[in-house]
């Protein structure tokens, strides 16, 4: 669900140690003595927060998945993992309920109808007692996954959720605009479906934790830039010409343009490491994100240019919708927007 650009960054040693042990509590079970005021801002460093968490006793249900069965999760529920986004600094506190976590310690290959991982993410910053680690700050949104295969057979059986603290909120979110949330939701867990669509794994116990499955970059089959669909061929080509490359990683999922952006990261990533185009797209919908190796040059020596699809628009002479970006070690520094009539 739940995706710095840059260097990677440190946590410092005294911020970890305070996370573990928190974290170890939580996994035995131990309920942490806090306050009210401070459970709303677990975990915080540097209080006070500018935001707090949204009260999910307090939301409207999210198509249909009711936010309180999940009402303060981060005191009640036991802490799985703790992820860092290196592409926009956000670290994420992934939790799971009594069902999630069995789920978890038995390693079965499909989680329990019921089971719920939610997840509170914070934006970071810098520590002013130690620069080069980064800690979290304030809250940025809390994501909710519900696995009822009966309720929510069209995304995998699991119902998904997000919620935004009140002041970040946008003003009007239309059916429509949750609905195409979900889906850009399911599309990314997609990543990981022989994994029954879940990313996160225990931090505490190595012998759960499954290398290599659901590894992204494995379902990228190597395909002659001739044998792609006929929507987007002559376009790939004419891209990779200068390049004179034959032939892209390819993969093709449902997308949307949540999920494109959502890839940019990873993809670029894998692009830059293996030196090869990697294309990814969704005919149905008309997208694609195609990331492969730029010219070397005195500002960057190993830049990556991606180049997004984002559909047709207008009739009956339609123009295609194309986002050009150049990266380097991960970091955005070049892009722009193009129409290209077709």
């Amino acid at each position: 669900m739940l995706r710095h650009r840059g260097a990677t960054t440190l946590i410092s040693t005294a911020l970890v140690t305070g996370i573990i042990g928190w974290l170890i509590g939580s996994a035995r079970g131990q309920k942490p003595v806090q306050s009210e005021q401070e459970v709303a801002s677990v975990p915080n460093p540097l209080a006070p927060f500018p935001l707090s968490l949204p009260n999910l006793s307090r939301e409207e249900p999210y198509l249909g998945l009711d936010p309180k069965i999940a009402d303060h999760f981060w005191e009640k529920w036991k802490l799985l993992t703790v992820r860092y986004r290196k592409d926009n600094g956000e670290l994420r506190f992934i939790y799971a309920n009594d069902l999630a976590w069995e789920g978890i310690r038995r390693g079965v290959k499909e989680m329990p109808q019921g089971a719920i991982f939610a997840k509170a993410a914070y934006s970071t910053t810098e520590d002013p007692s130690f620069p080069v680690s980064a800690v979290p700050w304030s809250p940025t949104r809390v994501q909710l996954m519900l696995k009822n295969t009966k309720k929510y057979p069209s995304t995998g059986g699991w119902g998904y959720a997000i919620y935004m603290p009140r002041s970040v909120n946008p003003p009007l979110e239309t059916p429509e605009v949750r609905r195409n949330t979900v889906m850009s939701c399911y599309a990314c867990h997609m990543i990981v479906r022989d994994k029954d669509y879940v990313f996160s794994e225990p931090i505490f116990d190595e012998s759960l934790r499954t290398p290599g499955l659901g590894r992204y970059s494995q379902k990228f089959i190597p395909t002659p830039v001739e044998e792609l669909a006929e929507n987007i061929r002559p376009q790939i080509a004419k891209i990779l010409k200068p390049t004179l490359a034959t032939q892209v990683k390819f993969l093709t999922m449902p997308l949307f343009e949540g999920s494109i952006d959502e890839s940019i990261a990873p993809i670029s990533n894998y692009a830059e490491k293996e030196k090869v185009p990697f294309l990814l797209t969704d005919n149905k919908a008309d997208l694609y994100l195609l990331a492969f190796p730029g010219k070397s040059t005195s500002v960057c020596l190993k830049p990556v240019e991606v180049v997004i699809s984002l559909g047709t628009i207008g009739t009956p002479a339609h123009k295609r919708k194309i986002k050009r970006l150049r990266l380097c070690s991960g970091t955005i520094i070049h892009s722009q927007m193009e129409l290209i009539s077709e």
